[in-house]
């Protein structure tokens, strides 16, 4: 193989190496767990808040995984904090959330959503969505 070729070779494996380590800096999540978040308001019905599990530095299973202020009966207007477990039919308490997707049922007015992690009797508030654009409602 030529010296011309090896350096090109060389300089492209360099590049994708460096891309992967960017890209990684940028992905990684430091924290207990990260979350990304999607917002669909409605009328006459519940808005949904659809949130990702994006990554994180613990293992965190469906039934330590806690939503404050969901919906349970939009009738009422009445909000509970529910674990990931009870909001998914395909997820049992001791499941691993990974990458996984749930949406939530929240009232108009809600502005704010807090993620638990309940583990040994303790309660720890790990994520939390904000409605920024709450003046627009």
């Amino acid at each position: 193989m030529s010296l011309k070729r090896r350096v090109i070779l060389l300089g492209g494996a360099a590049t994708v190496g460096f891309g992967a380590l960017g890209y990684y800096g940028i992905t990684r999540c430091d924290e207990v767990a990260c979350f990304s978040f999607e917002f669909q308001g409605a009328d006459h019905v519940a808005n949904r808040l659809d949130v990702q599990h994006t990554g994180g530095q613990e293992t965190l299973q469906a039934g330590d995984v806690y939503f404050r202020e969901v919906v349970v009966d939009w009738e009422s207007r009445e909000t509970d904090t529910i674990a990931w477990s009870e909001l998914d039919d395909e997820m049992e308490p001791s499941d691993t959330i990974d990458g996984d997707k749930i949406r939530l049922q929240l009232l108009w007015e809600t502005n704010v959503v807090e993620i638990l992690w309940r583990q040994e009797g303790k309660e720890t508030l790990i994520g939390a969505w904000v409605d920024e654009d709450d003046d627009a409602r």
